[in-house]
């Protein structure tokens, strides 16, 4: 048969596991929140990277627009001052 003092000792560790699992529980909750939290964020930065890279994508193609104006203004010149003079 089985004592009151056992009863008493089974009903103790039952408490202690029922804790154990509300804690583990709650910290379950957390972490699904914070989960969440970060990938809202990771979200917002990958945006945020895309937007930056379209910005540098679209100054590299102005830079590369005015160094082929340049250099067509400058042969425009070049070809100007080699041309002899028809006046």
């Amino acid at each position: 048969m089985i004592s009151l003092d056992q009863v008493l000792l089974l009903q103790k560790k039952v408490e202690t596991a029922v804790e154990k699992i509300r804690s583990l529980n709650a910290e379950v909750l957390q972490l699904k929140s914070d989960n969440d939290a970060l990938r809202r964020t990771c979200a917002e930065l990958k945006n945020s990277l895309a937007d930056k890279s379209g910005s540098v994508s679209s100054m590299e193609e102005t830079n590369h627009d005015l160094s082929a104006s340049e250099v067509l203004s400058s042969a425009h010149v070049l070809r100007k001052a080699s041309l002899p003079d028809s006046s």
